[in-house]
């Protein structure tokens, strides 16, 4: 496999703000991110942890060129995109989001709409039990106020198995989409 991500001794410093002040009353660097190589090779899938004021906001947006590298490469499927200009950039950036970054952030995104879709499901039955209609509406309506117990658990089990019939086809659909 190629490596999708590349990043060659990437180092970033910033000046510090005016209130921070050395012994000799001026304002200084401070370095955000040291040299910092590393290889990700498409398929693969990598956290950042770390201290709060480590640098992993800012390793991140030196990855997007958010941010520009004080020194060093920043390498996306063989583009040094730290060669390109200004202009350039932004010609390669949506390239870049769309061809690199959300392809690989499928499956993720597909099970989170997955859990959003369960989550509104369970929402709107949950209104229903307090007149806002839907399922929750009919089984309060029909099953308990007429005393209708099949209607309640016939609606129950709708339910159960909505939720377990998206949750099923939005892992299937997850896998399909993962490259792992």
């Amino acid at each position: 496999m190629s490596d999708m991500i590349v990043l060659k001794d990437v180092t970033k410093s910033f000046l510090s703000d005016r209130s921070i002040k050395g012994a000799d009353g001026k304002a200084h660097r401070f370095t955000a991110v040291e040299p910092t190589s590393l290889s990700i090779q498409q398929g693969e899938i990598f956290g950042l942890m770390g201290y709060s004021g480590a640098g992993k906001s800012t390793l991140l947006r030196l990855i997007n060129l958010l941010e520009r590298p004080d020194s060093g490469q920043v390498i996306i499927n063989d583009v040094d995109l730290t060669a390109l200009s200004a202009s350039d950039l932004r010609v390669a950036r949506p390239f870049t989001i769309i061809k690199v970054l959300l392809n690989e952030s499928r499956s993720g995104l597909v099970l989170s709409v997955t859990i959003l879709c369960i989550s509104l499901l369970s929402y709107s039955a949950a209104a229903g039990m307090i007149g806002g209609g839907g399922l929750g509406d009919l089984a309060i309506r029909y099953g308990y106020y007429r005393y209708q117990t099949e209607v309640m658990v016939f609606i129950v089990v709708m339910l159960s198995v909505m939720v377990v019939s998206i949750q099923a086809f939005g892992n299937w659909l997850a896998t399909r989409l993962d490259k792992r």
